[in-house]
């Protein structure tokens, strides 16, 4: 049996041979030939798509030009967000990785691309209602990222979703994360100097030791570090890993390990000044020192995490599940109409503003009018370092101080007539310590009695040299009362919403410590409580300061 199987085999494949050598109507011409007109037309559809979808750029870019503006600004003048001009070109490299597996996907417009573009124009509304920049820029960034939906589909969108999503490391987000990890750094500085039996005296963000002083500042709270690494380390594990949970892994210590570096970092800062009897680590060298050792430490991390990937590099695309989703998809209903409605989205967020924007002019006030105080309180020049809090672009302001029985306390007060971009209550550079020598050592939220009620106030310990202060601070908006600046910005943008009152004034209160022996904060509660209300202060302050 196997010897007439076996030239049966060979006859039938020596047919196909002799077949497939006999001249035919198709010898000659090239193989690719019936494919070029399908070729042609895959070629036309996507640049037509990417057309819809530059012009969906272009024009959110221009309809929100001064949101643009004002996040590229940020890059570009704070050293913390100076990488995020790196994320653009990034994501545009891996899409480029993917050039095979989009060749072989049919663009199809989708209307989720048009709801998700809505949906971004509601946050960038809120950031405007609110007066926050950070939720204007995501709205930016978020329409940015469903245009490609709604012009290339959910089989080109699948295939780049991890370069579009990697664009919302374009928002500079992360300023808010400051205080809290100049605490932590101190607490952990502080903490190591005591185990290595150094003798150490903290008030708060001020650190004393044999010989010198320390500051953890802004720039030491390791912010800038964090946010970069938690950049590096999302790329890093998506290119070199599978794994959902390595990759969880390697982000998590992007996160962990900037944290717990920075706190070594500033704790070998002060160990070095202090053994070198302050000739190192104590000017410019010891941001050096703290560069030098998290480029260490990331290299580290690198190499660790090269140890246990899953992934060989370069391979970025999942080209078999992509196709066969461009299989499935189906092509859109009344696709002009969709088009046209991705447009539209574009242009609603900005109309909508351009539609409710309030017209009440910026007039400020000739002086602002004191708020009356007790008869036993005298108008005196204050002790001790000049201190003045800084409120940006104020309409008008005013301070003065005041005495009993030897015990001062200063009075600030800023009055904005309406806020707007530039001119808020809650904004970048507003800060209720300085100028120097003052500096800020450490902030909380304290609930004191004000005319019968709770009322919850900002307080703040400031510091210079021996000398210290303590500053509570309340906010009033439309003339409502609040020490929650989060509540301030939520009134402010119903406020907007509603066309009711936009005008905004903060009090600020500060005493000098151990001026007499009555606490600090019992000389405040006392001075707010002779105070005239603050709520009809407001409401004189809107009506121009009048009586």
């Amino acid at each position: 049996m196997p010897e007439s199987i076996a030239p049966q085999e060979t006859r039938l494949t020596d047919d196909a041979a002799g077949r497939a050598a006999e001249p035919g109507p198709a010898q000659g011409a090239p193989a690719s030939a019936p494919a070029a007109p399908a070729e042609a037309a895959m070629a036309w559809t996507w640049r037509r798509a990417m057309a819809v979808w530059a012009g969906l750029v272009g024009l959110l870019i221009v309809a929100q030009w001064g949101t643009a503006q004002s996040m590229v600004g940020v890059w570009w003048a704070s050293v913390t967000f100076n990488h995020c001009f790196l994320i653009p070109v990034i994501s545009a490299w891996l899409v480029w990785e993917r050039r095979s597996a989009l060749a072989r996907l049919t663009p199809r417009p989708s209307w989720w691309g048009v709801l998700g573009i809505l949906g971004a124009s509601v946050v960038w509304i809120g950031g405007w209602l609110l007066d926050a920049a950070l939720l204007q820029h995501l709205g930016l960034v978020l329409g940015l990222q469903f245009s490609v939906l709604a012009a290339l589909g959910w089989a080109v969108g699948r295939v780049l979703l991890f370069p579009v999503a990697y664009l919302l490391f374009m928002v500079p987000a992360g300023q808010e994360l400051v205080p809290p990890l100049q605490d932590l750094t101190a607490v952990v500085t502080v903490a190591g100097l005591e185990m290595l039996d150094i003798p150490v005296y903290s008030d708060g963000r001020f650190i004393t030791v044999p010989g010198g002083n320390f500051e953890v500042a802004e720039a030491c709270s390791g912010v800038r570090y964090l946010i970069a690494s938690l950049a590096l380390g999302t790329l890093f594990a998506h290119v070199a890993f599978r794994s959902w949970k390595r990759r969880a892994i390697v982000v998590a210590l992007s996160i962990a390990v900037p944290i717990v570096a920075n706190g070594i970092r500033a704790l070998g800062i002060v160990l070095i000044a202090y053994w070198s009897d302050m000739k190192y680590a104590v000017g410019v060298d010891h941001l050096v020192y703290g560069w030098l050792f998290f480029s260490v430490i990331t290299l580290v991390l690198l190499a660790i995490g090269m140890s246990f990937s899953d992934r060989p590099i370069g391979d970025l695309a999942t080209d078999d599940d992509a196709a066969e989703d461009d299989r499935r998809s189906p092509a859109p209903r009344r696709p002009l109409a969709l088009l046209a409605a991705a447009y539209l989205a574009v242009l609603a967020a900005p109309a909508y503003v351009w539609a409710i924007e309030d017209a009440v002019p910026v007039v400020p006030l000739a002086a602002v009018a004191p708020p009356t105080v007790g008869a036993d309180r005298s108008p005196a020049a204050a002790a001790g370092p000049p201190w003045r809090p800084k409120f940006v672009n104020v309409d008008n302001e005013l301070l003065a101080n005041f005495r009993r029985e030897g015990r001062d306390v200063q009075l600030y007060v800023g009055f904005y007539r309406r806020q707007r971009p530039g001119a808020e209550l809650i904004q970048h550079g507003n800060q209720v310590s300085g100028p120097a020598p003052w500096g800020l050592a450490g902030t909380r939220a304290r609930t004191v009695a004000l005319g019968g009620d709770t009322v919850r106030v900002g307080e703040s310990r400031q510091v210079a040299g021996a000398l210290a202060r303590t500053t509570w601070k309340i906010y009033l908006v439309g003339g409502q009362i609040s020490g929650n600046r989060y509540a301030v910005k939520l009134r402010s943008g119903l406020a907007k919403l509603s066309g009711g009152r936009q005008d905004a004034v903060v009090i600020v209160v500060s005493t000098l410590d151990q001026q007499t022996l009555q606490p600090s904060a019992d000389v405040l509660a006392a001075f707010l409580n002779d105070l005239e209300s603050p709520v009809a202060y407001a409401d004189r302050l809107s009506r121009g300061g009048a009586e």
